[in-house]
């Protein structure tokens, strides 16, 4: 499993094709990418290419904004919650 961190809000082609090249026989076939986009949802361009990964090259790759993965180690800090 890879872990990709992009100080990005929206991903373009590049990092995709970059993601694609790390994937692989030597490092499994599933990616997560961290951006620092505060939208949770995914645009139709990165949708696109989600797409075309998963169907084309055989790779996931899950996209994970740097927000919501704050909120979830907040959580996890906080005994309330």
């Amino acid at each position: 499993m890879i872990f990709e961190v992009k100080n990005f809000t929206e991903l373009k082609e590049d990092n995709f094709r970059q993601v694609l090249s790390y994937t692989g026989p030597d490092y499994g076939r599933f990616a997560a990418v961290i951006t620092r986009s505060a939208n949770e949802g995914l645009s139709e361009t990165e949708r696109g290419w989600l797409q075309e990964m998963y169907y084309r090259h055989d790779r996931m790759i899950f996209i994970l904004p740097a927000t919501l993965l704050a909120q979830c180690i907040s959580k996890l800090r906080t005994a309330d919650k």
